[in-house]
Protein backbone atom coordinates (compact mmCIF):
# COMPACT_ATOMS: atom_id res chain seq x y z
CA UNK A 1 0.00 0.00 0.00
CA UNK A 2 1.60 3.38 -1.05
CA UNK A 3 -0.31 6.64 0.62
CA UNK A 4 0.52 9.48 -1.26
CA UNK A 5 -1.56 11.98 -3.45
CA UNK A 6 -2.82 15.57 -3.19
CA UNK A 7 -6.52 15.45 -1.32
CA UNK A 8 -6.12 16.55 1.80
CA UNK A 9 -7.70 13.81 3.41
CA UNK A 10 -5.20 11.55 1.70
CA UNK A 11 -2.39 13.67 3.10
CA UNK A 12 -4.01 13.65 6.17
CA UNK A 13 -3.13 9.94 6.50
CA UNK A 14 -0.21 9.82 5.44
CA UNK A 15 0.78 12.28 8.12
CA UNK A 16 -0.56 10.07 10.67
CA UNK A 17 0.73 7.11 9.33
CA UNK A 18 4.32 8.61 9.08
CA UNK A 19 4.12 9.66 12.94
CA UNK A 20 3.08 6.11 13.69
CA UNK A 21 6.09 4.27 12.23
CA UNK A 22 8.51 7.17 13.35
CA UNK A 23 7.63 6.61 17.15
CA UNK A 24 10.30 3.97 18.71
CA UNK A 25 7.04 2.86 20.78
CA UNK A 26 5.28 1.56 17.42
CA UNK A 27 8.81 -0.31 16.45
CA UNK A 28 9.01 -1.52 19.78
CA UNK A 29 5.81 -3.19 19.00
CA UNK A 30 6.14 -4.14 15.72
CA UNK A 31 9.63 -6.02 16.78
CA UNK A 32 8.24 -8.18 19.90
CA UNK A 33 5.18 -9.37 18.07
CA UNK A 34 7.40 -10.56 14.73
CA UNK A 35 6.35 -14.17 15.08
CA UNK A 36 5.16 -13.67 18.27
CA UNK A 37 1.19 -12.72 18.95
CA UNK A 38 1.50 -11.00 22.37
CA UNK A 39 -1.25 -9.22 24.90
CA UNK A 40 -1.48 -5.44 25.51
CA UNK A 41 -0.18 -6.11 29.07
CA UNK A 42 3.00 -7.87 27.61
CA UNK A 43 3.74 -5.68 25.59
CA UNK A 44 3.43 -2.66 27.54
CA UNK A 45 5.80 -4.77 29.76
CA UNK A 46 8.31 -5.51 26.85
CA UNK A 47 7.94 -1.71 25.55
CA UNK A 48 8.42 0.00 28.66
CA UNK A 49 5.04 1.98 28.55
CA UNK A 50 1.77 2.21 31.09
CA UNK A 51 -1.19 -0.09 29.80
CA UNK A 52 -3.11 3.03 28.77
CA UNK A 53 -0.49 4.23 26.53
CA UNK A 54 -0.31 1.00 25.02
CA UNK A 55 -4.03 0.65 24.41
CA UNK A 56 -3.65 3.87 21.97
CA UNK A 57 -0.91 2.50 20.27
CA UNK A 58 -2.39 -0.74 19.24
CA UNK A 59 -5.48 0.93 18.30
CA UNK A 60 -3.52 3.47 16.06
CA UNK A 61 -1.50 0.33 14.39
CA UNK A 62 -4.81 -1.55 13.83
CA UNK A 63 -6.16 1.09 12.19
CA UNK A 64 -3.42 1.16 9.42
CA UNK A 65 -3.66 -2.69 9.57
CA UNK A 66 -0.04 -3.03 11.05
CA UNK A 67 -1.32 -5.55 13.65
CA UNK A 68 -4.00 -8.43 13.53
CA UNK A 69 -5.80 -9.44 16.68
CA UNK A 70 -6.66 -13.15 17.89
CA UNK A 71 -8.17 -14.02 20.84
CA UNK A 72 -6.56 -16.45 23.16
CA UNK A 73 -8.39 -18.01 26.06
CA UNK A 74 -6.34 -18.97 29.33
CA UNK A 75 -7.04 -22.47 31.39
CA UNK A 76 -9.15 -20.23 33.71
CA UNK A 77 -11.11 -19.68 30.81
CA UNK A 78 -10.75 -16.20 30.67
CA UNK A 79 -9.62 -14.52 27.33
CA UNK A 80 -7.76 -12.41 26.01
CA UNK A 81 -6.65 -9.81 23.01
CA UNK A 82 -3.38 -10.66 21.23
CA UNK A 83 -1.47 -8.89 18.97
CA UNK A 84 0.56 -9.65 16.37
CA UNK A 85 2.56 -8.75 12.98
CA UNK A 86 0.69 -8.04 9.73
CA UNK A 87 3.57 -5.86 8.73
CA UNK A 88 6.04 -7.31 6.34
CA UNK A 89 8.45 -3.95 5.68
CA UNK A 90 7.56 -0.31 5.85
CA UNK A 91 9.06 1.83 3.30
CA UNK A 92 9.16 5.82 3.51
CA UNK A 93 10.68 8.28 0.93
CA UNK A 94 10.84 12.04 1.36
CA UNK A 95 10.44 13.59 -2.18
CA UNK A 96 12.53 17.24 -1.16
CA UNK A 97 11.84 18.52 -4.59
CA UNK A 98 7.64 18.24 -4.40
CA UNK A 99 7.72 18.01 -0.29
CA UNK A 100 5.74 15.02 -0.21
CA UNK A 101 6.06 12.02 2.00
CA UNK A 102 5.21 8.33 0.71
CA UNK A 103 4.84 5.87 3.26
CA UNK A 104 4.86 2.28 1.41
CA UNK A 105 3.73 -0.27 3.35
CA UNK A 106 4.10 -4.01 2.36
CA UNK A 107 1.83 -6.60 4.75
CA UNK A 108 2.26 -10.29 5.22
CA UNK A 109 -0.46 -12.18 4.00
CA UNK A 110 -1.40 -15.71 5.96
CA UNK A 111 0.73 -17.88 4.05
CA UNK A 112 3.88 -15.45 4.44
CA UNK A 113 2.94 -15.55 8.51
CA UNK A 114 2.53 -19.10 9.11
CA UNK A 115 6.41 -19.34 7.30
CA UNK A 116 7.90 -16.46 9.64
CA UNK A 117 6.20 -18.28 12.48
CA UNK A 118 7.46 -21.87 11.56
CA UNK A 119 11.33 -20.11 10.93
CA UNK A 120 10.88 -19.00 14.32
CA UNK A 121 10.21 -22.06 15.79
CA UNK A 122 13.00 -24.35 13.96
CA UNK A 123 15.70 -21.09 14.92
CA UNK A 124 14.83 -22.00 18.74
Amino acid sequence: MVMAGNDDANDRNTQELFDLVIEETTRSILEAVDGEALSAKELADRCDVSGPTMYRRVNAMREFDLLRTSTEIDPDGNHYTVYESNVDRVQIELDPGDEGVIVDVSYRNRTDQFIHLWEGLREQ
